[in-house]
């Protein structure tokens, strides 16, 4: 398994494989820095960089082509994007060559540090533990910020993290892939298998995911799903302190622990609603389901969630 370099030396000329959403922040973070050798290597480049038209970045390769990493052995440090295998031959050329192999994810580790990280991943509910947990966070005064799989790149967060906030990042197997490091905090909810066309199998699937874990150290923690075979597995591959939770974990699963209060309201784009509720004494969740303009999440997914206390 091809494994990222954990504190990366940034030296050019520079790849950034990919300019999807990773690709672009990858960008603007080293010419925000100064660098000025960025090649991008981009199968279905936009057509301003294909055109030359973006300032300090110029497309390597034959873009729209099979021949769109031409040239990658050449460049000293690779930004790979989370959707590219990290076994391509290309890349292998480039580290027998001496170059460096990281991501979006794997600076975001390097500039933030692993104990001001936590991490979740899982087949199914990482963007929904995500925003809980930022609004958790949040209710108990603790500063963090969420991003990587979910709304911001990691590596925007990470650069512009303030001195005691944490990043919560949802991390998919394509970040997981190839890193380095793990955080001091993981969370690994439900995993079964998905993305088996990227995937060579389930079990490098699992292997993967497992990144996350595989280098946390005794002092650590994981927080992780028990009745899940996958999630139990990855579990067995961390030195941390766990944490179950499941139907006979040490965190039993029953019931949900309050009731759905609320109605719905039609609002139009920037006016407000009201929906009159009678609540009694309590503590209560509010979540804000209307999906975003942008891409379609609800709005929770972003961290509109807030605890409140009714008395």
């Amino acid at each position: 398994m091809i494994i990222e370099r954990e504190q990366p030396e940034i030296r050019e000329p520079i790849g950034v494989l990919g300019y999807g959403e990773e690709g672009r922040s990858t960008c603007r973070y080293l010419l925000g820095r100064g660098f000025a050798d960025i090649t991008v290597f981009d199968r279905n480049p936009p057509l301003e960089l294909a055109e030359g038209r973006l300032p300090g970045l110029r497309l390597g390769g034959k873009g729209g082509s099979e021949s769109y990493l031409e040239g990658l052995s050449g460049m000293r440090t690779l930004f790979r994007s989370a959707g590219v295998r990290p076994d391509f031959p290309e890349i292998s050329a480039c580290l027998e060559k001496g170059g460096t192999l990281t991501s979006q994810t794997g600076l975001a580790f390097a500039l933030a540090g692993r104990r001001r990280i936590i991490g979740v991943t899982g087949t199914l509910g990482k963007g929904t533990a995500c925003s809980l947990l930022l609004a958790m966070l949040s209710e108990a005064g603790i500063k963090a910020r969420l991003g990587g799989n979910i709304g911001i790149p990691a590596l925007d967060l990470a650069a512009s993290l303030e001195p005691g906030e944490f990043l919560i990042l949802e991390l998919s197997s394509f970040q997981l892939s190839a890193l380095a490091q793990s955080p001091a905090m993981a969370v690994v909810l439900r995993t079964t298998s998905e993305h088996l066309d990227w995937h060579a199998s389930r079990e490098e699937y699992l292997l993967h995911k497992a990144n996350l874990v595989v280098r946390q150290r005794p002092e650590d923690l994981l927080i992780h799903f028990a009745d899940a075979q996958g999630s139990a597995w990855i579990a067995e591959r961390s030195a941390a302190r766990k944490i179950a939770f499941g139907s006979g974990a040490e965190v039993r699963i029953g019931p949900a622990p309050g009731a759905l209060f609320g109605g719905v309201s039609g609002i139009m784009p920037g006016s407000h609603a009201f929906v009159p509720v009678d609540l009694p004494a309590g503590q209560y969740a509010l979540i804000c389901f209307v999906p975003d303009a942008k891409d379609g999440k609800p709005h929770f997914a972003h961290g509109m969630a807030k605890l409140i206390k009714v008395t």
